[in-house]
């Protein structure tokens, strides 16, 4: 579908963005206050899609929560991997 904020919102993310806050009643889905913003369940950067099932629809709150949680759970997953250790080429 759509690239949505790589490069801009485009028509199609905008309207999915619509469908998503109409299916949910304009209803944050975790906290039942009134929904401003979309997340993707499962993120682009991830594999997951713009379709209608991969979006729910969040408050402002909600939103800034589950960004927190998946930006420490991707700082953990990176510092626990290890870079290979590359020789210098001066060296080789």
């Amino acid at each position: 579908m759509s690239r949505a904020w790589q490069g801009g919102s485009t028509r199609q993310w905008r309207n999915q963005r619509a469908k998503a806050l109409r299916r949910d009643n304009n209803r944050c889905v975790e906290c039942g206050e009134k929904a401003t913003e979309v997340d993707h369940i499962n993120h682009r950067a991830s594999g997951g899609t713009d379709e209608l099932a991969n979006l729910r629809s969040l408050c402002t709150p909600c939103h800034a929560h589950y960004t927190r949680q998946q930006t420490t759970q991707a700082g953990k997953l990176r510092r626990g991997t290890k870079r290979q250790r590359e020789k210098h080429p001066g060296l080789i």
